[in-house]
């Protein structure tokens, strides 16, 4: 590893403050397995991925719950908008209409140029509100809007699949539990993920393995 990614990956272990002695502790784990020292380093990665996720990612994400209100605002803003533009008087059709021109709305018809565009910018404001509302009811029918905490389960995943990919040459099979489940554990613990790997790791059997084994890329 050249002398730049090293810098890096050190700042970021300072950043995110992983203790080196929890690292020690996943170096022991892996050394019990005869993992080499370069997947060794591949996990370190892990590690600060977990981290990184956790203080920097995960803050910004949205419950369904709030997700569902954003959509919600963005409705109202629509329509209210699309309310305000069928208000305009014909004088101020044909000024808004002038600069929704310029801003390349536009449809072939016998009307002005300046309404035909205005009534593209109408349209367009029409199937933000059908495309709301249609994500509003697929985000209901698939459960998506319900209180609670975010969703990390995918993210954390995306680890599980790095370990799975690299532990395969040592014959570790991805499961919870043995060797694979202690492997990922450390991980998690020394990035301070605030829970075990298990989620992560059902979810990975369950939505990923299958594809990377029909590619060889994991056991």
């Amino acid at each position: 590893m050249d002398s730049n990614l090293l810098n890096h990956r050190a700042e970021k272990l300072r950043k995110f403050k992983i203790r080196q002695e929890d690292l020690d502790a996943v170096k022991q784990t892996c050394g019990e397995y005869g993992i080499s020292d370069e997947v060794y380093v591949t996990l370190v990665g892990c590690v600060i991925e977990l981290a990184e996720f956790k203080h920097i990612h995960k803050p910004k994400m949205r419950t369904g719950s709030q997700k569902k209100k954003d959509l919600e605002q963005v409705l109202i803003a629509a329509c209210e908008l699309e309310l305000a533009l069928k208000s305009l008087d014909r004088d101020g059709a044909l000024l808004l209409g002038e600069f929704f021109e310029k801003c390349g709305f536009a449809e072939d018809d016998s009307d002005p140029p300046n309404l035909r565009s205005l009534r593209a910018g109408k349209n367009a404001v029409h199937k933000v509100i059908q495309a709301t509302l249609d994500a509003m009811g697929k985000m209901h029918e698939r459960g998506l809007d319900k209180p609670g905490r975010v969703k990390t389960l995918e993210d954390h995943a995306r680890v599980i699949a790095i370990a799975a990919i690299n532990l395969r040459n040592f014959n570790i099979v991805p499961g919870d539990n043995g060797p694979f489940r202690r492997i990922c554990d450390s991980l998690f613990n020394a990035a301070g993920a605030g829970s075990t790997a298990q989620g992560a790791i059902k979810y990975f059997q369950k939505q990923w393995r299958p594809a990377l084994k029909d590619m060889q890329a994991c056991l």
